[in-house]
């Protein structure tokens, strides 16, 4: 399906906004690396009404590089560009840390607009870089969401922190409250691999609990 004109007009205007204000640019996304955080702004148009949505989005950079580490089918992951870990498909889901919205009548009012949404989602970017400054800031954050939707997020970050007999008694209990794994490589899912990994790093042959 073709891009409206105005979701195409909207779209080359906010990408025009993120480059003068040194993002990167991709598909509906800028985004950037501030302390070892992956920010991305993410920009969604109703398709049924003239609003604009802007979504910020985070996530440290070192949790893609273990999740590409611990599956070890996913290595060479490592050598894509920065965008990959906005739009490839086996990448750690993002927290959404906040959101705004604009509501336009014309592509003349959306232009005028558009430019104060990504002002107002940078601003917000600009708080939570001075509140997540850590692993643990960050897993705070995790814990605010759904597991259901972060199991593998937060798995990974506990290997992240070398907290590995933790992770294994977490993946006990995922499995035991049937909470899955977004992930499958084949007949093995990424709880598989977590505890492979963590075992290794333990140098265990198994973990009795």
């Amino acid at each position: 399906m073709a891009e409206s004109p105005i979701k195409k007009a909207g779209i080359n205007q906010i990408k025009s906004i993120a480059k003068s204000k040194g993002w990167k640019f991709n598909a509906h996304s800028a985004f950037k690396v501030y302390n070892k955080f992956f920010y991305e702004l993410m920009f969604i148009k109703n398709y049924k009404e003239n609003v604009w949505v802007g979504i910020v989005l985070c996530k440290p950079m070192a949790i893609d590089e273990y999740f590409w580490t611990i599956v070890p089918q996913l290595e060479n992951n490592k050598k894509l560009p920065l965008s990959f870990r906005s739009v490839g498909i086996y990448v750690m889901p993002p927290v959404a840390i906040g959101s705004f919205s604009i509501q336009f009548s014309d592509i003349e009012d959306m232009i005028l607009k558009l430019p104060k949404l990504f002002e107002n989602l940078q601003s917000l970017c600009d708080q939570n870089i001075e509140k997540i400054k850590t692993y643990d800031d960050f897993l705070e954050i995790l814990g605010m969401q759904k597991e259901q939707q972060y199991s593998d997020a937060i798995l990974t970050m506990m290997v992240i922190q070398n907290r590995y007999s933790e992770a294994l008694l977490k993946c006990k209990e995922y499995i035991q409250k049937q909470i899955r794994s977004t992930y499958f490589f084949d007949t093995y899912d990424y709880y598989y691999f977590v505890q492979k990994y963590c075992l290794e790093k333990l140098d265990l042959p198994s973990f009795d609990i």
